[in-house]
């Protein structure tokens, strides 16, 4: 017998990770989750505005495709502001700019 349900994804582990980022760096940024072997070469792009094909071609499968069931990637130019990691995971903190 096939049972198909829904697929649910917890979100709690995003939006805690979220409400985090937002208490230290302000209101207006984005964060994406990524492969924690990310941090070995973003390191220099902090502070670069960086387009949604940029960061697909610089790090590809590094950054995960959908977080918690969200999409997980910038949508607009963006400034990388901060990297945060984890022996896990990394996450990039950006700045929107309007």
């Amino acid at each position: 017998m096939l049972i198909q349900d829904d697929m649910q994804f917890c979100t709690d582990g995003r939006r805690s990770v979220e409400f985090r980022m937002e208490m230290l760096y302000g209101h207006g940024i984005l964060v994406l989750k990524a492969k924690s072997v990310i941090q070995t070469s973003v390191d220099g792009l902090i502070g670069r505005v960086l387009t949604p094909e940029q960061l697909r071609t610089l790090f590809g499968e590094m950054i995960y495709e959908d977080w918690a069931g969200e999409l997980n990637m910038i949508t607009e130019p963006a400034q990388l502001y901060k990297v945060e990691s984890n022996k896990a995971s990394s996450y990039l903190i950006f700045q929107q700019l309007s």
